[in-house]
């Protein structure tokens, strides 16, 4: 097994703010590209105020739109108009390699009392379309890497915001151009860093054990706090709610446990409908946006003869390492995108005191012998027709685990330049203008 040190009491930043008596507890940002408008839902408290919310929009300290609405109850909403004359068609879209931002500022007056937030949002769209996924109406080919965010000294905690800020280049730097994370709800600070240097995320709910009350109830507590946490970031593209049927082990069969996941499901789209939704991550899916797969082959020739038969084992196991069917009884593929959501795992360590060291596949012995084994997974998942994307496992060795690209201090343990050079070589897209 491979369990990891346990965390326990507070691992994240906690502040003390001052507010005034009326102040904006909660607002929500959705972006239109098609009509090139921003939705602004503002909440605030205490229960029952009312007062006047002034909104100013900019793009590069030009203002491109503003607006005066009063909150009524608690509760005020405004559709704003930001399309500018610019020659950049008109909007600024935020994507991996241009993370345009605009700036928001919310002023809330109540009497004498006001309260101002500055912040900002990414002019964005998600969807699929006949297996692709799209990223402003284009098709995006997702390079991943799965990030479980442990430090060596700090656990789930880095020593400071300068590690996030490595992290996030040094995986832009590899070639990447996104992240998921694995089994931790990330702080937001790290949620900014990817809005601002352009770092795709899939966001994911910590598992529970065992499928029973006490569990479906913590759960349920803790979802909307997840999806509000992560709403107003438009790195975030993926929700996955569910990893490899942990918590839910009977999900093949059992009709309550496939019920629960599609009611999260259907729960979270009802509180986001931008994003795509993936019930179970891997395996056995019902509900689902995203046909994800785990699978660990160590061998290129492996992956691509048996995804060559994509088309006639869809609905079968398509992973050689798991052997899980892909859909659970009862449910089938539906036309959507596919995506190898975790593979490869190397493993590969220059300490030879890690105890219990552990990775995927055959022990290989040389650094050279690793990077070309990586290499040579990522082009052959690279060239497999019908697949849009995948997840390389991981960002950085996890204690005894030691299959990172960077090791427990996050420190590149291999050439950055074979690894860039390797995911340039297939599935780029855009025009280089000399």
């Amino acid at each position: 097994m491979c369990w990891y040190t346990k965390t326990t009491g507070i691992w994240q930043p906690v502040w003390i703010e001052m507010v005034p008596k009326v102040y904006i507890d909660e607002f929500y940002l959705v972006p239109n590209i098609e009509e090139g408008t921003v939705d602004i839902e503002v909440y605030t408290s205490p229960t029952g105020s009312s007062g006047r919310l002034k909104i100013e929009i900019a793009f590069d300290e030009t203002k491109v739109a503003h607006s005066t609405i009063h909150v009524v109850d608690n509760y005020g909403h405004q559709r704003l108009y930001i399309q500018s004359d610019d020659p950049n068609f008109r909007l600024h879209y935020w994507t991996p390699d241009d993370p345009n931002l605009y700036d928001i500022r919310l002023s809330y007056k109540h009497e004498d009392d006001e309260d101002i937030i500055d912040t900002y949002i990414g002019m964005r769209a998600i969807d699929s379309r006949k297996g692709d996924i799209l990223l402003n109406n284009e098709v995006f080919y997702q390079k991943l890497i799965l990030n479980q965010g442990y430090y060596a000294e700090g656990l789930m905690t880095p020593p400071d915001v300068n590690w996030f800020v490595e992290d996030i280049l040094k995986t832009k730097k590899m070639g990447f151009n996104g992240m998921r994370i694995h089994q931790k709800v990330e702080e937001h600070k790290f949620l900014y860093l990817c809005d601002y240097y352009g770092m795709v995320l899939w966001a994911e709910m910590p598992s529970f054990y065992k499928f029973n009350r006490n569990s479906k109830r913590n759960y349920l507590e803790n979802l909307e706090a997840f999806v509000q946490k992560h709403y107003n970031h438009p790195s975030v593209m993926v929700w996955t709610l569910f990893n490899e049927s942990w918590g839910v082990n009977g999900i093949y069969r059992d009709q309550k446990q496939q019920q629960f996941v599609n009611a999260i499901v259907e729960l979270t789209k009802s509180m986001d409908s931008t994003r795509m939704v993936i019930g179970n991550d891997g395996w056995e899916h019902t509900k689902t946006d995203i046909l994800s797969i785990h699978d660990y082959s160590s061998e290129p020739d492996q992956i691509r003869q048996q995804y060559s038969k994509l088309e006639e084992k869809v609905n079968a196991s398509l992973s050689m390492t798991s052997s899980k069917y892909n859909y659970c009884k009862g449910y089938q593929y539906e036309g959507e995108p596919i995506l190898l959501s975790e593979f490869g795992g190397v493993a590969y360590s220059m300490d030879d005191e890690v105890d219990n060291a552990w990775g995927y596949g055959e022990r290989l012995n040389s650094e050279e012998e690793v990077v070309e084994k990586i290499s040579e997974l990522m082009k052959a998942v690279m060239q497999i027709d019908g697949v849009c994307g995948f997840c390389y496992t991981q960002l950085s060795d996890v204690e005894q685990e030691i299959n990172g690209l960077l090791d427990h201090h996050h420190k590149y343990k291999f050439s950055q330049k074979k690894i860039t050079d390797t995911l340039n070589t297939h599935r780029t897209a855009g025009f280089v203008f000399e």
